[in-house]
């Protein structure tokens, strides 16, 4: 490794590499410290514990994958093209990160809390865009938002590697509903 010094970014970078590549029990001090080519002081100096690294490593996913997608997503004026902003940038999102910190979750109860509050997150920004886009009311929009989120789910897991052409055929189904079906917002 490089002998310039470890940023906590640095760090929190090869944590995500190392839990996608090896799972949750690559996250341990010894495994991190080993893959980074660093001691235990230097992992300290950033990290009290695994658990703050493992929480630190949990925020940045939520909120480069959620937070961060959903603020991009709503800033548009314009309710169509901030779905499909929506959709390009959920696109993107690296499915095997995803799918690895819900495993993390299975163990973690700190975690599955955070997945379950992304989650719940990420369907709500999807229920906004379809009262923008649609007219739909709050309960029936959210029921759309999770709808979409499953889709988008089981992409992750039947096709990481092809999310959008997964997504594209179901979501357009879903929309065409939704257009034939929707009242003009308020």
């Amino acid at each position: 490794m490089s002998e310039r010094r470890w940023t906590r970014d640095r760090w929190l970078s090869l944590g995500e590499r190392r839990l996608k590549e090896a799972g949750p029990q690559a996250l341990g001090l010894e495994a991190i410290c080993e893959a980074a080519g660093r001691t235990r002081g230097s992992f300290y100096h950033h990290f009290p514990t695994t658990e703050a690294f493992v929480a630190a490593l949990v925020a940045r996913w939520r909120a480069r994958t959620t937070d961060g997608i959903g603020e991009v997503a709503l800033a548009s004026r314009n309710a169509e093209t901030a779905s499909k902003t929506l959709m390009r940038l959920a696109a993107e999102i690296d499915p095997r990160l995803d799918m690895a910190i819900r495993t993390l979750g299975v163990t973690r109860p700190e975690v599955a809390a955070e997945v379950e509050a992304m989650d719940e997150r990420r369907e709500a920004i999807i229920a906004e865009l379809l009262v923008r886009i649609y007219g739909l009311d709050p309960a029936r929009a959210l029921a759309g938002g999770r709808l979409f989120h499953s889709i988008y789910l089981a992409a992750q897991v039947r096709r990481p590697d092809d999310l959008r052409g997964f997504i594209d055929g179901p979501f357009a189904l879903l929309f065409e509903t939704l257009k034939a079906s929707a009242r003009p917002p308020a």
